[in-house]
């Protein structure tokens, strides 16, 4: 892993992951008078811890659900990643890498040059596994790591087309009803 760079006070930098999901959950006090603790209960809490991890197999830093995708597309930039499922939960859905805030002027997190380009040539490789031609998702994130060498969710999901076409799988395994991908 590549060492931190410091930051403006010399300080070197935290790097951390972070799952966002958008959902109603139970926050407050939870206990007895003998222990006592603030915490947040439910299945959004579930989903957002679950794609914190999820951040680790892709190497991105935030990733966010098609709830948080849904409701601020227009405000952010983002790729698809791909549909998972986790655990605790019946369905599957699609997450994304957030890349950019589009109305920031911090540098850390406003749209850089080339972030436009990553995100749509993602999404069409993330077409590709939707409808099931991994030949065409595999040159597509090749062609990715083409122009963005290194790129890990590229390297991640190159190995996962290449894995889906070997076992001669028609889709990705999973639930395809009523879930179309959104273009980000």
């Amino acid at each position: 892993m590549a060492q931190p760079r410091a930051s403006a006070e010399g300080r070197p930098r935290i790097h951390i992951r972070i799952g966002l999901n958008c959902a109603n959950v139970l926050v407050g006090n939870v206990g007895s008078s003998s222990r006592l603790s603030y915490t947040a209960l439910g299945d959004g809490v579930n989903v957002a811890a679950r794609l914190e991890g999820i951040n680790k197999q892709f190497g991105t830093t935030i990733c966010i659900s098609d709830s948080i995708y849904d409701q601020m597309q227009a405000d952010i930039l983002a790729r698809p990643l791909k549909r998972v499922q986790v655990k605790g939960r019946k369905t599957e859905f699609m997450i994304y890498e957030l890349l950019a805030l589009r109305a920031t002027d911090d540098p850390e997190l406003r749209v850089r040059d080339r972030d436009e380009q990553l995100s749509a040539m993602t999404y069409h490789a993330s077409q590709q596994i939707e409808a099931g031609d991994f030949a065409s998702a595999e040159r597509a994130y090749r062609a990715i790591l083409d122009d963005f060498p290194g790129d890990p969710v590229a390297k991640f999901m190159l190995k996962e087309c290449e894995e889906w076409r070997a076992a001669d799988l028609p889709i990705p395994p999973r639930k395809r009803a009523g879930q179309p991908t959104r273009k980000p």
